[in-house]
């Protein structure tokens, strides 16, 4: 009896796991967008691109994690609902091989973990599942020790677990949201230097970085290390932000005292976000020149999430005296707090969300389709509107700023736009935007009281009157119509 030829079975065997029953071609393009579109989001940059694609030719990759892949990048390009279901199998597959090897979790399945788990965030609007997925790829990762440095590694093998402990990290920063019981990877458990460049990465070559914490001389962080860009410093803001800073905002929040008691770790606060920028090198600071160097780059995304981070730290440090946000102190609190600080608070607040707003139009003005891949833009977003909607009534500002209010909130939803499709959530928060807009279309021209809300609660002495309304308006003619 004829023996049947035993490429045909191979190539059977191939076309199932590793082109996972769809054409070569369909694959390699799921590969493509992934690194192109995912890759950069959120930090989680650890695949190595030219180790993955070569283990995907000579069909050596881990089939969960191509499966991962994959489905990551159909649910950045899908068009339709055939192509979500086939992600969301994909993914569902990947995460029964985790759970049915926990006693052989390598790091490519640490790696499928941690794509898991950053999917589930990223896609659902409200989702245990992230939580309890990363619970269990950051156990893992101290486990093997990957917060820890080891040298005995290839330069590439070291920084992709490196960088895949920061994705762990980071992520975790946004489950936990500064809750310390939440908290799983705690900072002061990284031992590990933060990210190389890409370039390095990619090429396999070793540089100089720095520790996430840097020795402090002067009241600036030492910052020698020539081998960081833009994620680098982003994992440092993403530390300050969602760490010390919320943890901050949730303690005042919970208490009817005065925010002046708390001015001196405010301050703090506010000079370590001016630290972090100082480190920043020139050619990643924010600049129209830098920004049109990398229209067609792949760092853009990044760049542009780099300083939406910088500015949000701001804004999430000055908003706790704007009324009409969940982050605002209680009424007791703002009676409490001297005018002149909550002021004060308020007027550097509407600064940096204008700034924010200038930067984000200059991205707008390349004209690309999608400038930002990282769905977390889309709640900067929606927060910078309502800062814009709230503020310049709480500080005494008159109607002829209106249109250019409207136009400033525009941008905003204008970032948000190209991700509503995409991301559950910012399908979410971009209605909500279109909402304020449209109310600040309808809102009637009224005259602005001459002292804000709380003012009467303050001696005459202490009261701000409503003349500091020509420096609210220098600010506010900064927005783009």
């Amino acid at each position: 009896m004829a023996r049947q030829p035993v490429p045909n079975l191979v190539s059977e065997a191939i076309k199932r796991d590793y082109y996972l029953d769809l054409d070569r071609e369909v694959i390699a393009e799921y590969i493509e967008a992934f690194f192109r579109f995912v890759y950069p989001v959120g930090c989680m940059s650890f695949l190595h691109q030219p180790t993955f694609l070569r283990q995907w030719h000579t069909h050596t990759v881990n089939v969960s994690l191509l499966k991962v892949v994959c489905g990551c990048a159909l649910r950045v390009l899908s068009t339709t609902q055939e192509d979500n279901e086939r992600a969301a199998q994909w993914m569902h597959e990947a995460e029964f091989d985790a759970f049915r090897n926990l006693g052989d979790l390598t790091i490519p399945r640490l790696q499928a973990l941690t794509l898991l788990a950053f999917f589930e965030f990223t896609y659902h609007v409200h989702s245990t599942k992230a939580l309890m997925l990363l619970g269990l790829a950051a156990r893992l990762a101290f486990a093997k020790r990957l917060n820890y440095e080891d040298s005995t590694l290839s330069v590439v093998e070291q920084e992709s677990r490196r960088r895949l402990m920061w994705s762990i990290f980071v992520l975790d920063k946004f489950c936990s949201g500064g809750v310390d019981e939440l908290i799983l990877v705690p900072a002061e458990n990284m031992q590990i230097r933060l990210p190389t460049i890409e370039r390095a990465f990619g090429f396999g070559q070793r540089t100089d970085t720095e520790v996430l914490r840097p020795q402090i001389e002067e009241g600036v962080p030492v910052s020698n290390a020539k081998g960081m860009d833009e994620s680098a410093y982003t994992i440092r803001l993403l530390d300050l932000l969602r760490n010390k800073i919320h943890k901050f905002t949730k303690r005042v929040l919970s208490t009817d005292e005065s925010l002046y008691t708390s001015a001196q770790e405010f301050l703090a606060l506010d000079s370590a976000i001016d630290a972090i920028e100082q480190q920043i090198p020139t050619d990643i600071r924010w600049d129209k020149a830098h920004l049109q160097r990398r229209v067609y780059a792949p760092g853009l995304s990044s760049y542009i999430m780099l300083h939406t981070w910088r500015l949000q730290c701001k804004l999430d440090l000055h908003r706790l005296t704007v009324s009409g946000t969940k982050e605002c102190i209680s009424e007791v609190a703002l009676r409490n707090t001297p005018l002149s600080f909550a002021q004060n608070m308020r007027l550097k607040c509407l600064s940096h969300a204008i700034e924010l707003t200038k930067m984000w139009a200059e991205v707008l003005d390349l004209g690309l389709a999608k400038p930002v891949h990282d769905a977390a833009i889309s709640g900067c977003a929606h927060q910078c509107a309502k800062i814009l909607t709230l503020i310049p009534d709480q500080i005494g500002y008159s109607a002829p700023g209106q249109e250019n209010r409207v136009g400033a909130v525009l941008v905003c939803q204008m970032m948000i736009e190209p991700l509503k499709d995409i991301y559950p959530k910012a399908k979410i928060l971009y209605d909500d935007v279109c909402h304020m807009r449209a109310k600040l279309n309808t809102a009637p021209i009224a005259e602005p009281p001459n002292v804000i809300q709380h003012m009467n609660e303050h001696a005459m002495g202490n009261m701000m009157q409503a003349n500091d309304e020509d420096q609210v308006r220098t600010l506010l003619n900064q927005y783009n119509a």
